[in-house]
Formats: C-alpha cells, structure tokens, sequence
C-alpha cells in the first residue's frame, strides 16, 4: 500500500518528510506528545467568573493570578489545546531514513480571579523543545525528546518538562515512546502509522493533589506506551 495519501491527512504546515516516493515495505509515522491543563482537576480549578462553563486555576501563590486552563479532556485531535506540543515525522524504508519535528505552545491567559477579566495574554517560545537523532538506519530509527516550559506571564515560573526516548522499529514493527513527566498537569501522547487513525501511545492526569507547585524540580513520572503495526 503507497503511502502518498499521507501529506493530506495532516493540514499543518509543519515539515514533513517528503514520503511521494514511498514504497509498500516503508512505515511512516506521525507522533505527537502534549502536556495541558484539564477542564476539571480536583482540588486545584474553579469556575472562571464570566462563563461557569469555563475553568481556571491560580498561579503559584503570590506569582501571578489566574490564568485559564485548556478547557478540555484527552483528545487525539492534533490540534487539540495545550500547554507544549511537540510532534515527530519519521519515515524509515528499505534504504535509509528521514525525520523532522515541530513544537509549539499554546497560549496562556491571565485572568483576575475575582471578576474575571483578562489581565493579559502570551505565548511561551520553544527554544527548550526538541527532538534530537540518536541512532537511526533503514530498520530503526531512534529520537530523543526534552521539553521544557514555564509560564510566561510569571517571571521564574517553574517548567513543564518531558523527556524521553521515541523509537520506530520497522523490521520488529512497533512505536514506542518511553520517558518521564512531570506531576502536573495532563499528558497524552499519540501515533499516526502510515496514515492511519491515530492511537493511543499514553495517558496520564495530574497526580492526586498535584498543581502549579509541583512543577519545580524535573520530570518524575514513568510516561511510555508502545504500538505495534
């Protein structure tokens, strides 16, 4: 099965490898991995004053307001709202490989916790995002993901951080991300195999209890899942 169908699957305008030549032995995949802040976390958001139907949480005490979260549960949808987004295209066939990423913020808005109103609105850069080569040839090739951000709207924010390790196993015919996270907020990580639905690499909502706060330090969390094809 030819794989051209697979640049019109994706509207983004991210570089993807040019897979036009592809050959039916060759896989090509789309990964994609997003931290984000869930409509309802327990203990930690409220109702945003102008529309209940909204949420938000409160900055780290004293640094900042509120801000508003992502609004939404887990969602495959690539373009899905988050706080980082960081999405892989590997193509691995009989006679070499090739790879490209991109990564994004989404942005952040900072409410008045009383009434509502918007006090601001940024996005964050991602000059901390990026997936790097570290092995690769016509069977497997193997990146290496770190990912960090902070909010940009407080100065000295704490990072969101993930880290970790994707493989693409042509010959033993898997997809396997495997790394860390941190404790909050929401993770979720995605597959798209020669064009195909997207499924479900990981999972994972804030730890119990977990908030703002608990973003200083690094990634502490096991993240890692894998598809076979």
């Amino acid at each position: 099965m030819r794989l051209t169908f697979f640049l019109s699957l994706l509207s983004l305008s991210f570089a993807l490898p040019n897979t036009s030549r592809a050959a039916p032995d060759d896989v090509v995949i789309s990964f994609w991995i997003k931290s984000f802040i869930p409509l309802s976390v327990a203990g930690v958001t409220k109702p945003y004053p102008k529309y209940k139907s909204l949420s938000m949480l409160p900055g780290i005490p004293i640094f900042g307001d509120c801000f508003l979260t992502d609004q939404r549960g887990f969602s495959s949808a690539t373009g899905a709202s988050s706080r980082m987004h960081s999405q892989a295209w590997v193509w691995v066939r009989s006679n070499g490989y090739d790879w490209s990423d991109e990564h994004h913020c989404g942005e952040t808005t900072e409410v008045d916790c009383e009434d509502g109103d918007v006090e601001g609105k940024e996005t964050q850069n991602n000059d901390n995002m990026k997936f790097k080569e570290k092995s690769g040839n016509s069977s497997k090739v193997v990146l290496e993901l770190k990912a960090a951000a902070n909010n940009p709207r407080v100065t000295g924010s704490p990072n969101i951080d993930i880290v970790g390790t994707l493989t693409l196993d042509r010959l033993n015919r898997f997809v396997e991300f495997n790394g860390k996270v941190d404790e909050f907020p929401a993770f979720e990580a995605y597959v798209s195999i020669n064009g195909g639905k997207a499924q479900t690499i990981g999972q994972l909502g804030p730890k119990a209890g977990a908030g703002p706060s608990s973003l200083a330090g690094g990634a502490n969390r096991a993240f890692k899942g894998t598809v076979t094809f």
